[in-house]
This record gives structure tokens, sequence and C-alpha cells, in this order.
């Protein structure tokens, strides 16, 4: 295929891609800057990113399947590239580790993330690229000390991209800073991405049941990743029976859908879930089949057998193909085997009622849809931008949960503010895409447990990280984007917002400067978002001496935490636009 078709073909697909954190903004791409990614060896296209230290030596660890030898890294232990299982079989279901207290295991470096589209905005893709991918990482101040809350983290990327090799998403600072006398065990997980961990074999030749679990790869290897943590944690300090998974975007969509698997459920009591969106994407059954014969065609595949004996460069060579022209990547599709088919209705039922949940999102979190890239920092029109919200389930087929509004209730929602179409049109734009799916989410789990609600409402300054860039803004509507969190929580801003920035600039990267500059970052909002992420871990409550008072949420009052500058509990926000989307659920729903 020529360049000049492969890359209007990309736009094309960027433009109809939901973006999750870890895809192109696609607003901001245009012909010349979305270029596919080249394919790419599996060698790392740079070294591996070191540990945040000038100096270290080992720290040592004896746990029931190794005795891992990891670093000291400024008061901090860090044992990196752990195997969680071992070591992957194509399109097979994760097996238990072999190794025992025995065997000596060096954990001072980082896994290979799991194969994706190489790109200049997803770190992860930059380094080494494996099939065999199922490590996590560890970070805590002292092993000896023991009880300490337990936070698995699952990165976003759509279940396309992502991995923990990520400077956004190094633990060492979040353990580093907190205060004397407390402590916590921080984990970080690689798993299976797109068709390594979401495919039908069934459809090819020579198929048989020991690749049953194809299809349920991404959810099956995050459930092994909990069992090992139940096993060994305590040797690291943590509590096991105190453990609370939290991720962003895909990973916050993951953790969701773990509440609702009864195997999953007991290797942890609390839940974070950041702008996740667990009712996108999700195909029929017939869209499903139809995608994954398009990647079978695309990898020149026809029986189990040749596809079992691609190497992981061959894959990569047809990724770009894969990824941005002939299929999506990440094909998803409850079969009932691992999550259930009614995993919805369980839900409202209450299979998750002894989960404590955390639940919000960024207030802008598509908003930098609505670039003009042409006219930056111009806005698209409101007809432009509500094209894409129509479009926003496409590339995953049909959709089988999705909360899609009617016209009628678009129309009212814009008449609401009829003096300004175009930023009113990406509010409609981000309120369906995830404050629509969080409202739904809380009040079927308040009814059963204790649900703390938020809204992420600080914008990072453009400035801070951009140059010759005029009018520089992250989003044209002056709200919080997608992942503009993450930094903050995980206490990496230089870095974090570096990587973050070149993502929500799409077409206008070149302009981000190598470090975000730190001082623009508020007094202490670094240290209440880290300390209110410990203390809902530790305690199942936010609340602590650096925030105002947050109630759990109700379905009378929808208390809600406005994250910002300063911190502010509200009463039932949005309640004119949720008034207009009650009738709004998902289309399947009993």
């Amino acid at each position: 295929m020529k360049k000049s078709m492969l890359t209007f073909l990309v736009a094309i697909a960027l433009l109809l891609s939901l973006c999750a954190c870890g895809q192109n903004p696609a607003a901001s791409a245009d012909a010349d800057s979305a270029t596919a990614a080249e394919p790419s060896a599996v060698a790392p296209a740079q070294s591996p990113s070191e540990p945040n230290t000038e100096e270290t030596h080992t720290a040592a660890v004896t746990a029931p399947t190794g005795t891992y030898n990891g670093l000291m890294d400024e008061g901090v232990e860090a044992y990196l590239g752990v195997r969680y299982a071992a070591p992957a079989e194509l399109f097979k279901a994760p097996q238990p580790v072999t190794t025992t207290s025995s065997d000596e295991i060096s954990a001072t470096a980082f896994g290979p993330s799991c194969l994706q589209p190489v790109d200049s905005a997803m770190e992860p893709s930059l380094y080494e690229l494996s099939s065999d991918c199922l490590t996590l990482n560890i970070w805590t101040k002292d092993h000896e000390t023991k009880g300490k809350p337990v936070m698995l983290f699952i990165h976003g990327g759509s279940f396309v991209s992502g991995g923990t090799n990520d400077a956004t998403l190094y633990g060492d600072n979040f353990v580093r800073n907190l205060p004397d006398g407390e402590d916590a065990v921080m984990i970080t997980i690689n798993h299976r991405l797109g068709i390594l961990g979401q495919l039908d074999l069934s459809m090819l030749e020579g198929y048989t049941d020991e690749y049953a679990d194809c299809n349920n790869l991404w959810i099956l290897d995050a459930i092994q990743a909990l069992k090992w943590v139940n096993e060994n944690i305590d040797a690291f300090g943590g509590d096991p029976a105190n453990v609370t998974i939290f991720g962003q975007s895909s990973g916050g969509m993951l953790c969701y859908y773990l509440t609702t698997v009864a195997e999953a459920r007991p290797y942890f009591q609390k839940v974070i879930v950041e702008s996740g969106a667990p009712f996108f994407g999700l195909q029929d059954h017939e869209s499903y089949q139809k995608n994954c014969a398009a990647i079978f065609e695309t990898l020149g595949v026809s029986s189990v057998d040749e596809l079992v004996a691609l190497t992981d460069e061959q894959i990569m060579e047809q990724m770009p193909f894969v990824t941005y022209v002939n299929a999506t990547a990440a094909p998803r599709y409850i079969d009932g085997r691992v999550v259930p088919l009614t995993w919805w209705d369980d839900f409202q039922a209450g299979c998750a009622k002894d989960i404590t949940l955390m639940i919000g999102a960024t207030n802008g979190e598509v908003d930098f849809n609505a670039f003009d890239a042409e006219n930056y920092p111009g806005m698209v029109s409101a007809d432009v931008t509500l094209g894409k919200l129509v479009n926003h389930y496409a590339p995953a087929g049909t959709p089988v949960y999705g909360v899609l509004p009617t016209q009628d209730v678009i129309d009212s929602m814009m008449e609401t503010m009829p003096d300004d179409p175009n930023t009113r049109a990406i509010q409609i734009y981000t309120y369906f895409t995830h404050e629509h799916s969080d409202r739904l989410i809380c009040d079927a789990q308040s009814q059963y447990a204790t649900v703390y609600n938020y809204s992420f409402d600080w914008l990072p300054d453009a400035s801070a990280i951009t140059e010759n860039l005029q009018g520089a803004i992250f989003t044209p509507t002056g709200r919080a984007p997608h992942c503009s969190e993450l930094p903050l929580i995980f206490d990496t801003v230089e870095d974090g917002y570096t990587y973050l920035a070149r993502w929500w600039l799409g077409a206008k990267a070149d302009a981000v400067t190598d470090k975000y500059d730190a001082d623009k970052i508020p007094e202490k909002l670094c240290e209440q978002m880290r300390m209110t992420w410990y203390t809902f871990a530790k305690t199942g409550d936010p609340n602590n001496e650096t925030i105002p008072q947050w109630d759990a949420y109700t379905t009378e009052s929808h208390e809600t935490m406005a994250i910002n500058t300063e911190w502010e509990a509200q009463t039932n926000p949005l309640a004119e636009d949720h008034a207009l989307a009650a009738g709004i659920r998902p289309l399947n729903e009993k």
C-alpha cells in the first residue's frame, strides 16, 4: 500500500477512534502528523528508563515464588519486571509461575510491554515489546513493615497500547513522599493487549479447546496477577486482605469488569475507577467475528497452527495495518466465559456489594477533540463534534451496552447553551463518554456499598511545557483532559506531563519542551491527590487532613468532590444534564 493512502486511512481511523489514554487525539491529527507507525522490530527503540536515582544498591525479598533481588532507590525498595505468571503461550490462559522461594530472581529492570503499535505518544511502545509480557513492578519503603495497604494499578491505552515502563506511572515517588510512618505496597502490571488478548481462534482451522480462553486473556491476566499478589505480597509487607485495584481509562474499565467476576472478587476489597467507560467498545458476536476475520486476513493466517507459528517480529510487521487500516485492534466481546453475559444486571443486583468504590473522571475528558488543528487554538463546529459523538461507537462495531443519546436528548441539551454551540457540543460529548456512565454506576453500587464520586477539574498550564505555540492550551474549553490526574497521583509531573502534552496537542506536539515546569503545579495538589488515593486504599474512606470533608455518594444528593486548586464538595453537579439524559440506559438492559 502506498504511504499516501495509508496516511489517509490512518487519519480517518483516528477520527473514529475512542480518545482513551494512549490513542492520538482525533481532532488534533492532520494528514501529515497521523501517519501509521512504521513496522517495528521488537527490539526497543530506545533504552529502557532507569529508576529515579543517582545511586542504587540491591534490596531482597524472599517470597513463596522466589527470592527477588531488587533495587534500593532513595529510600524506596523497587522490584521490577517480576513475573506473575509463567512465560506466556500465545493465545492461551496464563499459568502460575513455577519458581519457589529458593530461586534467585533478578528484579532490577522493567519487563517488556505487550506487542502494540509503535507510537511516539505512547512511551511503553518505544521500549522492548514482547508477547511474553506478564510482569509486574513493586515499590515500598520497607518490606519488613507488615500489614500495609496494597495498591495495584492497571494502565490505560484502549486495551491496545500502554505498559508499566511509563514515566507517568512509576510508583517510587508515590511511596517515597508518603508521610513518615506511612507506607504502601504500590504495584503496576502489564497484561496482554489487542490481538494478543481478545481474538476468537474458534474461527480458524485446527481449533481445539486448549485455546478456549483466547478471547478473555485481557482479564484472565489481571486475575492471575491478583492471585500472585494474594500469595506473595505479605513478603513485601503488604496485607493481602487490604488490596485496592485502581486503573485509568481502559485500566479503569478492566477494574470495573473485575468487580463482576466471582473468581476475582476475593482478591480485592476496594476499587478506584479513573475515567473508565465500561459501556463503550463491546461488540455483538457478528461484529466481533467480522473483526477477527479481518485481523486473521491481515496476518495472513487461516489456521491455528499458522497463527501460533507467527513470531513477534512477524506480528509487528502487520501491526500498523491491523490497528489503523483493516480492523479494530481490540475487538472486545463478552462471551460469558469469564465476565458474565449479565455483568451489568449482576452489578445492579449487588454482585459487588462488599466492594467500596471511588469513581470519577476529568471534567473535560475528550475536550481536546474540539481543537481545529488548522486554526489552533480554535474549535471545530458543533456539527463536527456531535458527529464524532455519533461515531464514538463505530470502531467497535455494533454496540452491545452502549449508552447512545437520542437526537431528541442531544437537541434538548444543546438548547441549554444556545449562545456557544461549539462549546456545548464538546461538553455533551464528554458527558456521554464518561459522566453519564459514572452516574449509572454510582447509582447502582451506592445501594449496596459505600461509593465516593469525584470530578478532576484542574487543567495543566500549557505554558509550563510548550514554546513558540501561540495561545497554548491543552483543551479549547479550559477543562481538564483525559489522563491529566495521573502525574499528580504518581507525583511524576515533570516527565508525565511531557508525554501527555504531546498526545493532547497532536499536530502541535513539536512545541512541547523536555520537562514540565513543576513550579506551575498548585501548592499541595500533588500531596492532596496522593494522600486521598492512599487514605482510601488504607481505610476505604478518602477523607484526610489535606482535603475538605468528602461525603459518600447517595442517589438523593449525588455528592461529588470537585478537585481543583481548591477542592469543593458539590451536591448534584450537572443536575440539568442528568435530568435530560435520565432515560438513556445501556442498550440491552433488562
